[in-house]
């Protein structure tokens, strides 16, 4: 297997940085992981994890539709749509005392 590699600069332009990060700050929220037990799943803040993230959906954000449709060319992804991705996840460690631990957010199959 030998996949394409692309390496692409300057995305995204500091304005539309600076727009997705105003987008986010109005609903950001202490980061939450899963957690399944008895076949149940909770979505659970991790005492380990410090982050606060947000989640921009397509619909609510018109205005990054241009932004969407660049990574569907670049990447010949479905990104615009409302069903083919999923919403762009803005996360901050913050400044003070924050960290990033690895981990996955995922429930593997063996764990329902």
């Amino acid at each position: 297997m030998n996949p394409n590699l692309v390496r692409v600069h300057d995305f995204i332009r500091d304005e539309k940085i600076e727009l997705i990060k105003s987008l986010a700050y109005l609903n950001m929220t202490r980061s939450k992981v899963f957690h399944v037990d008895k076949n149940i799943s909770t979505r659970e803040v991790s005492m380990s994890r410090t982050s606060v993230n947000s989640w921009i959906f397509y619909k609510s954000a018109p205005e990054l539709i241009p932004q969407f449709k660049t990574i569907e060319y670049l990447m010949d992804l479905n990104a615009a749509g409302e069903y083919d991705a999923e919403a762009l996840q803005v996360v901050t460690y913050g400044t003070l005392g924050s960290h990033y631990v690895p981990h996955t957010d995922m429930v593997r199959k063996c764990q329902i």
